[in-house]
C-alpha cells in the first residue's frame, strides 16, 4: 500500500484473464471522455464483457475533467494514478502551498467545481493504484503511468521509495 495525500491506495491491482470479453488499454485520456466513448463505440466495446484499462492522466487539458468520477464508477473501467491526478488531489485537498499563485490553464476547471464534487474527486483519485496487472493468454501485462523502477516487474510487489513512486507517476 502507498500513501496518496491522506489516503492509502493499493500499490498494484491485479485482474484475472478476461474469459468472456476483450481487454483494452489506453494512455492519457486528459478529459477527452467523449472522444474515448466514440472510439469505444467504433470498436463495438461491450460493457457487459469487455474491460478498459487506462495508464492514468484522466483529467486536465480536455473539456471533460468534471466527468472523471462518472468514468471511475463504470464497473468495466480501471485506471492507474498519473501525475495529473496527483496535482488535482493536491488542489482538492487544499494544499495551497503546493500551487503556484496562478493556476495553469489545465486546472481552471477546478475553480468552477462545486465543493461536493471536488470532495468526491479528492477521495477517489488518491485511491487509484500505482500499477495494474492484467493476466492475458501470453502472461501478465503491467501498466503504470510513467517510468517503471527497474527491469523486473516483480519489484512492484516490494515497497517503493518516494522517488520510485514519483517516477511511476
Amino acid at each position: 500500500m502507498i500513501t496518496a495525500g491522506n489516503k492509502v491506495a493499493p500499490q498494484i491491482l491485479r485482474f484475472d484473464r478476461n474469459l468472456h470479453g476483450r481487454d483494452f488499454a489506453v494512455g492519457d485520456i486528459h478529459a477527452c471522455f467523449s472522444a474515448l466513448q466514440t472510439a469505444l463505440n467504433s470498436i463495438g466495446f461491450s460493457p457487459a464483457t469487455d474491460r478498459l484499462f487506462c495508464a492514468g492522466d484522466l483529467v486536465d487539458r480536455g473539456s471533460g475533467s468534471h466527468l472523471v468520477i462518472d468514468w471511475l464508477d463504470k464497473p468495466w473501467f480501471f485506471s492507474t494514478r498519473g501525475n495529473h491526478e496527483e496535482l488535482v488531489c493536491e488542489y482538492a485537498l487544499m494544499k495551497p502551498h503546493a500551487w503556484p499563485k496562478q493556476l495553469h490553464p489545465d486546472h481552471a476547471w477546478l475553480l468552477d467545481m462545486p465543493d461536493r464534487e471536488l470532495s468526491c474527486i479528492a477521495q477517489r483519485l488518491p485511491a487509484l493504484p500505482l500499477a495494474i496487472e492484467v493476466e492475458t493468454s501470453g502472461g501478465p501485462v503491467g501498466l503504470v503511468h510513467g517510468d517503471f523502477p527497474g527491469d523486473d516487474w516483480r519489484v512492484i510487489d516490494m515497497p517503493l521509495t518516494e522517488d520510485e513512486i514519483e517516477g511511476c507517476l
